[in-house]
């Protein structure tokens, strides 16, 4: 189960209104967290374009206190880094929980 996810969603600047959705989506429907993960990145990437960056998430991850996620994450700059919704096909490829 996600953990601190609001706290994500929040320091990604993720509207209010979706982080109380995403709560609803998990808390009464089939949602699952890979999906609210999904939800958060996608909101991130569609209200920040181009600044929406690896890099830029890993900051977030690391100023949250994922060291872990900084980690994994970080293997990832080594990429293309062409796209968040690859980072989070390969994060739920390896069962990665935050």
């Amino acid at each position: 189960m996600l953990t601190n996810w609001i706290q994500l969603a929040d320091s990604l600047d993720i509207p209010s209104t979706q982080i109380r959705s995403l709560r609803r989506q998990l808390n009464y429907e089939s949602t699952t967290d890979y999906e609210v993960l999904g939800n958060i990145l996608s909101t991130w990437k569609s209200h920040n374009g181009e600044a929406a960056t690896v890099d830029s998430l890993c900051a977030t991850l690391h100023d949250l206190g994922f060291i872990n996620v900084e980690g994994v994450l970080s293997k990832f700059l080594q990429l293309k880094k062409s796209c968040i919704i690859v980072l989070y096909s390969n994060l739920k490829q390896r069962n990665f929980r935050i």
